[in-house]
């Protein structure tokens, strides 16, 4: 059995407005919900820079699939979970989200200023 962490990753799309509304509803709603369970470990959310229909990537991280099913339908995991409310400002969204087991992960460190 495997330690690694886990990527949860889900896709949608929006109108530029939506996007803007799909973010504050991530910040206000999904992060409080997330936050307190055991195992996540962060979250993500890439938006496209192009335009219209703006592209967005939600990343979750998790210590485990066990601590994903805190999270998501325990009876099918990769079942998105999406609130009626982000559902609504979204022009198309995916039903099922992809885990990726993070295999490597490298984040360079802060060089001292020199004097």
């Amino acid at each position: 059995m495997s330690h690694r962490s886990v990527m949860r990753v889900w896709r949608a799309e929006a109108t530029r407005e939506g996007s803007h509304l799909y973010l504050a509803h991530f910040r206000e709603h999904v992060l409080p919900e997330l936050r307190p369970i055991a195992g996540f470990a962060g979250a993500r959310v890439l938006v496209s820079d192009g335009a219209e229909p703006v592209q967005i990537v939600v990343e979750t991280q998790w210590a485990s699939m066990d601590a994903i099913a805190a999270f998501a339908d325990k009876e099918d995991l990769t079942r998105a979970v999406i609130a009626p409310a982000a559902r609504a400002v979204l022009l198309r969204l995916d039903e099922i989200v992809s885990h990726l087991e993070i295999a490597m992960e490298f984040t360079p460190s802060t060089t001292p200023a020199a004097p």
